[in-house]
């Protein structure tokens, strides 16, 4: 790890690589939250799903299970953001 800012004892500055933060003691025992705990009103939430299969060819998508579901606000396919001009979304990383 030479010329990182963490030197191989562990910390910025040596020793303890937790040292100096106050935060933790009260996450780690409940008294303190996470911003991912956080709940806003009218917050949506994505979920993406990808194909269990590597190099698989999907040739359709039916997305009537989805789009049943309670809360659902949209489904969008990669055919989907083709269209919108996002491009080829496998290639995304």
């Amino acid at each position: 790890m030479s010329g990182s800012p963490m030197s191989e004892q562990g910390g910025r500055h040596g020793g303890d690589p937790w040292s100096g933060r106050l935060e933790d003691a009260a996450l780690l025992e409940g008294r303190a939250g996470f911003t991912d705990d956080l709940r806003l009103a009218g917050e949506a939430a994505a979920v993406f799903v990808r194909s269990p299969h590597a190099s698989a060819r999907i040739r359709s998508i039916d997305a009537s299970a989805a789009l049943g579901a309670p809360g659902t606000l949209a489904v969008l396919t990669g055919d989907d953001m083709a269209a919108a001009g996002v491009g080829n979304v496998s290639q995304l990383r």
